[in-house]
C-alpha cells in the first residue's frame, strides 16, 4: 500500500512541476521574442509633421526619425528603457525633427541596453555621419548612455538622461542651479 501512496505523490508533483515550468515558458516567451518595430505604432504625429520615420539597419533594427523640412544639424542616440521598445520613443523625435535634429533609436536585445552599451557609435557613424552626436536615454538606457558616454574618446556636445537608475545619477551631468 505505501508504494502506490509514492507513486501518487510523485505523479502529482510531476504534474506541478510541468505546470510551473509550462507556466514559465509563458511568462518568459514575450521577453525573449519581442515583435518587430513599427515605425508609428505608438507616435500620435499631426499629418503635416516636418519629420519622416523609417526603420534602419546599423548593427541591428534602428528607429530613425529625421527632419524633411530642413538639413538635419545634430543627431541624437536615444536608448530605451528596460523592456520598452524603440517606437514608443517615437513621439520624441518627430518633436525634436523640427529644430533640425535627427533622432536614432536603436533596438537592443531582449530590450535591455546593457546589451550594446557601444551601439551609439556605429548608429551614429552609419546613420548620420558628419553630424554631432548627442547620446541619450531614459530609466535603463539612460544608465547605459550615461556609461558609453566617459568611456568613448569621441568629443560630444552633450548628453541627455530621463530618470536613470541611481547608481548613474553621478554620471550624468546635472543643470547649474538657478541664481
Amino acid at each position: 500500500m505505501p508504494k502506490k501512496r509514492s507513486g501518487g505523490l510523485r505523479l502529482a508533483l510531476l504534474v506541478v512541476l510541468v505546470g510551473l515550468l509550462g507556466y514559465g515558458i509563458g511568462i518568459l516567451q514575450p521577453l525573449v521574442v519581442r515583435a518587430p518595430l513599427v515605425v508609428g505604432q505608438d507616435a500620435v504625429v499631426a499629418d503635416a509633421a516636418p519629420s519622416r520615420a523609417r526603420l534602419a539597419d546599423a548593427g541591428g533594427t534602428v528607429l530613425v526619425v529625421e527632419p524633411t523640412d530642413r538639413p538635419a544639424t545634430l543627431a541624437f542616440v536615444l536608448y530605451p528603457g528596460a523592456l520598452v521598445r524603440p517606437q514608443a520613443y517615437e513621439w520624441i523625435g518627430h518633436a525634436l525633427a523640427s529644430g533640425g535634429v535627427t533622432t536614432l533609436i536603436p533596438e537592443f536585445g531582449a530590450d535591455l541596453a546593457f546589451t550594446g552599451i557601444d551601439r551609439a557609435e556605429t548608429v551614429a557613424a552609419s546613420l548620420a555621419p558628419g553630424l554631432r552626436v548627442v547620446v541619450g536615454g531614459h530609466s535603463l538606457g539612460g544608465a547605459m548612455a550615461a556609461q558609453y558616454a566617459p568611456a568613448t574618446r569621441t568629443p560630444s556636445p552633450g548628453s541627455c538622461c530621463w530618470a536613470p537608475t541611481p547608481a548613474t545619477a553621478s554620471t550624468c551631468a546635472t543643470p547649474p542651479s538657478p541664481p
